[in-house]
């Protein structure tokens, strides 16, 4: 008898790998599946603006990222002595609002130069739900816990949100001719709209992400919000909260994608970085044994033959563990 749902993924057009740079944008399961990519040596970048939820928010942001477009004291809100940005997660905010703009400004100049030459952009949306600021009806990204009772909230058309990702994709595309878009809509719950409410959202989001695909040629659907609610569709793989998969969740849908995306050459590579990171994690008894030494050493060689095959990769933190530094 069979308990789980699995089911076949078609393939990119074009697969990818460790030769690419891969940038990625929105919600927080793009960071976690970014994070994870990192970590295996891949050249990613994530989220310049930090978690966006809402499609139009990302449009904004790579808009922005494309054009050059830099955020100024406008942008800016002060809230309990606290500078923020109404378009970036709440890590950008701080007590200084020159060193809050400057820390903006400096990383929307890194996400141009690296979307600049980024070969996939990857695209993870999670709600059709936008909040309007009364003041002057500007669309934000984070609300920075101000009263609700400052915004609107209201739930995006999927006419809206093809046209203005549409629009903002268009923008990339002149900005870097060789990228391809990979779309997935994110699996993480809103159950502060409610259940009803956040299953209509999704499905928005999803309408509006499929014809997208449909719109750009050489584009991918990878449907990571499939596999979390049909594949594995327990809440064993939902946190505490009910709402955000588990760590094992994340690792098993990370395998669906890498198994499908990756080209040959790539999946062989990580088969070779795998054993390097796990070696790395190793905490010996006693760390000036003799045979601890060797291992170390014997680990340094393998990155020194990596790093000259794949010059790409990046193992400097590693280098400092074998190295004792």
């Amino acid at each position: 008898m069979e308990f789980m749902l699995p089911f076949d993924i078609p393939s990119p057009e074009m697969k990818g790998g460790y030769r690419d740079k891969i940038f990625f944008t929105g919600s927080c399961f793009s960071t976690e599946i970014s994070q994870r990519m990192e970590h295996f040596k891949f050249q990613v970048f994530s989220n310049p603006s930090g978690i966006i939820y809402h499609p139009l928010n990302i449009a904004e942001g790579l808009k922005r990222v494309v054009g050059g477009v830099a955020y100024t004291e406008e942008d800016l809100v002060t809230q309990a002595g606290l500078s923020h940005s109404w378009q970036h997660h709440s890590r950008f905010s701080g007590s200084d609002r020159d060193e809050v703009l400057r820390t903006i400004n400096d990383r929307l100049s890194e996400a141009a130069s690296f979307l600049k030459q980024s070969r996939f952009l990857i695209l993870s949306p999670a709600t059709a739900f936008a909040y309007y600021l009364k003041e002057d009806n500007r669309l934000v990204a984070n609300c920075h816990k101000i009263p609700a009772s400052s915004f609107t909230k209201r739930m995006s058309t999927v006419e809206e949100i093809v046209k203005e990702l549409g629009d903002a994709l268009e923008e990339v595309k002149k900005f870097n001719r060789n990228v391809r878009f990979i779309f997935t809509v994110s699996p993480v719950k809103h159950l502060r709209d409610g259940v009803v409410a956040n299953n209509l959202s999704k499905a928005v989001v999803l309408q509006a992400v499929h014809r997208l695909v449909e719109q750009f040629a050489g584009s991918w659907y990878f449907p990571s919000f499939e596999i979390l609610n049909d594949e594995l569709r327990d809440y064993r793989f939902y946190k505490p909260d009910f709402a955000h998969p588990t760590e094992a969740a994340v690792d098993y849908i990370l395998k669906k994608f890498l198994d499908v995306f990756l080209d040959d050459e790539s999946k062989d590579i990580l088969k070779r970085v795998r054993p390097v990171l796990t070696a790395s994690a190793h905490r010996p008894r006693t760390a000036a044994s003799d045979e601890y030494l060797k291992f170390c050493n014997s680990q340094l060689q393998t990155i020194v033959n990596l790093e000259k095959e794949f010059p790409f990769l990046n193992f400097e933190r590693e280098k400092q563990i074998f190295s004792g530094d």
